[in-house]
């Protein structure tokens, strides 16, 4: 694995470029998404308007949070500076060596245009033009140009068909835009693939389970979605033992189906599980512990234990406050369900409060056209509604 110097720059190999991009830099590309996407939305066709909302969404959170963002796109284009060695001995070096330029610079876009290149030079060459083409869509993926991006991963898939890696972006992003009839179709032809090759007793195969399970999962299809989450679950508990956080997300995920069945006390079976796990691995101030805590206080609230419920979401919410800050949509979430579970309690003084204080953060990072934005307001007038 390279390393890099506090300068960011590769010390190791071949390459040695800085990445040059800086926070403010960043903020403005982010800020310039967002005003297009909200000029998008105005002409937008109906069937257009859901993805260009989850674009505006995820935009939003990279705002919020952008010192996170910012730190995960230095690592994005040093993860593309190095898929270009790749490409080192079938293409021209000055393409190549512009490329890793433009990626070192973090101009993504011209380094789209010199991909795109690759891709059209590589036409008699398969594997090169599938490369490129999955690039493409990485990039356009970081970029929050999820048209563009699903439309290069369906090419890099269709052009090397026995390549799971391409078959499963396919399916991640569809199921991340709510296209989870095209998700199921992709995590199906990457099951198969990963199948022919390990067997039925490798990680990635469960992996390849795991997704198909939740994109059953998000279409209502629960007994589904247990059945490929229990195949999932069985191999990681051979392959890493039970105390690997992997085993933890796969335990929240039979929790939150099992939940979804109305089959509360076994949801609760597994996220207790899963927050064991994760607090032996993390600690108790990780976000997955926070995930968990949360999930916890969903299934006490299905059983009406309001109190229990709280409790849970109150650790939640300093997890998450403490290490997001109070202008990310996660708190406003986290408040959202101590909002809820105070009105349940009664107490619709301490609901109005946590409603209010997540409606603002919501405002703030999505916006007031956002349906979650919607949800809070209606949730602050019934709950008014009870107070008189």
């Amino acid at each position: 694995m390279p390393v890099y110097d506090q300068k960011k720059q590769k010390v190791n190999n071949q390459y040695n470029v800085n990445i040059g991009i800086t926070l403010e830099e960043h903020e403005k590309s982010l800020e310039k998404r967002e005003n297009e996407v909200r000029t998008a939305l105005k002409t937008a066709h109906e069937a257009e308007k859901n993805i260009f909302l989850k674009e505006l969404s995820d935009v939003s959170q990279k705002l919020s949070s952008l010192e996170k963002s910012y730190g995960q796109r230095v690592e994005f284009l040093k993860e593309r500076i190095d898929a270009l060695k790749k490409l080192h001995h079938d293409f021209p070096e000055k393409i190549l060596k512009n490329a890793e330029q433009a990626l070192g610079n973090g101009d993504e876009s011209k380094a789209d245009d010199l991909f795109r290149q690759i891709e059209e030079k590589a036409s008699n060459h398969i594997k090169q033009a599938a490369e490129a083409a999955y690039q493409r869509g990485l990039i356009a993926e970081e970029q929050i140009r999820y048209f563009d991006a699903l439309n290069y991963f369906k090419r890099a898939a269709q052009l090397v068909q026995d390549n799971s890696t391409y078959l499963n972006k396919v399916g991640l992003l569809a199921h991340h835009l709510a296209c989870y009839d095209k998700a199921i179709e992709f995590h199906e032809k990457a099951l198969k693939v990963d199948l022919d090759s390990f067997g039925d007793k490798h990680p990635t195969v469960a992996t390849a389970w795991n997704n198909l399970g939740q994109a059953w999962y998000a279409k209502g299809e629960y007994d589904k979605a247990i059945e490929f989450h229990e195949k999932a679950l069985k191999v990681y508990l051979d392959s890493l033992g039970d105390k690997h956080p992997t085993i933890a997300t796969a335990w929240n995920n039979l929790g939150v189906a099992w939940r979804a069945k109305g089959e509360y006390d076994k949801a609760i079976e597994f996220h207790e599980k899963a927050l064991k796990v994760d607090l032996d691995s993390f600690g108790d101030k990780h976000p997955d512990v926070a995930r968990d805590w949360n999930n916890l206080g969903l299934a006490w609230m299905e059983k009406s234990d309001y109190g229990r419920a709280i409790e849970c979401y109150e650790k939640a919410s300093k997890i998450n406050l403490d290490s997001l800050g109070d202008k990310h949509s996660k708190v406003g979430i986290d408040w959202n369900n101590l909002g809820g579970a105070w009105h349940a309690k009664g107490n619709y003084d301490k609901a109005i409060e946590y409603y209010e204080k997540a409606s603002k953060v919501i405002e703030d990072v999505l916006g007031k056209k956002h349906p979650y934005f919607k949800t809070l307001k209606s949730n602050i007038e019934i709950t008014m509604a009870k107070m008189n």
